[in-house]
Formats: structure tokens, C-alpha cells, sequence
């Protein structure tokens, strides 16, 4: 799935309807079909407020299990130390989606990349 329509699919579980491009993100419009509708730009994957908004609108809960910046650069079998964010739903005994990451990666981008992929399993789902 491109970024693209990672982007739309995650607007559509939040009850966005994307509103044409906006720079690498998406417009999206909200209270479409009312007669209040605000239009504003969406970026979880590069935006950490939107990424925060979307975890918190799904009622995300998230783990990240970060190697530890002191860490050596690889393990003792010469691999390096990865890291691990999950994206759970409030009542599910499974998470919904890991992301995995390498030692010195941007956790910050990880984790936005995560709740992005979440939610964007959700938005594929809906009809």
C-alpha cells in the first residue's frame, strides 16, 4: 500500500473524506454533508499532532519497546537491535499492528508510521 493510500484509508476510519492533495498529506474535510464542514490538512506519517489525533479518535494504545540508545550497535550474533511499536485496540487480546524498526531509526516516525498503518487496516475494512 503507497503512503497515499495509507493516508486515505486512515481518514476514512477516522470519519475524514479526504478533500483532495495537500502537499505529501491529504485535505480532508470533516462533518461532510453538514452544513458545518471544515476543511484542514492530514499527515500522521509526517505530522505528530495528526498522528496523536488519530490514535487518540481510534482509542489506540500503544507500546514502544526501543533498543536502548547506549546499546552496541549489533548483537552478539552481529545483528542489530531492532525495536518494536504495537498498536492495540482497547478489548482485543492481539495487537493490531507492529512495526518494527532498527536501532537509531526515528522512534518519532515509527511510531507515526505505526498508528498510520492501524488505522488505515481499520479504514480498509469500512465501507
Amino acid at each position: 500500500m503507497t503512503d497515499r493510500e495509507l493516508l486515505k484509508m486512515a481518514a476514512k476510519a477516522a470519519g475524514y473524506k479526504p478533500d483532495g492533495s495537500f502537499g505529501t498529506g491529504l485535505l480532508v474535510v470533516i462533518n461532510a454533508g453538514l452544513t458545518t464542514q471544515k476543511a484542514f490538512p492530514f499527515d500522521p506519517l509526517t505530522d505528530d499532532g495528526d498522528a496523536l489525533r488519530l490514535a487518540v479518535r481510534l482509542r489506540f494504545g500503544i507500546k514502544d519497546f526501543s533498543p536502548h540508545d547506549d546499546e552496541p550497535d549489533a548483537t552478539p550474533d552481529n545483528t542489530p537491535p531492532v525495536g518494536m511499536i504495537e498498536i492495540w485496540r482497547e478489548s482485543d487480546d492481539d495487537p493490531l499492528y507492529v512495526e518494527w524498526y532498527k536501532a537509531g531509526f526515528d522512534r518519532y516516525a515509527a511510531n507515526r508510521r505505526a498508528i498510520t498503518h492501524a488505522a488505515a487496516l481499520i479504514g480498509k475494512d469500512m465501507p
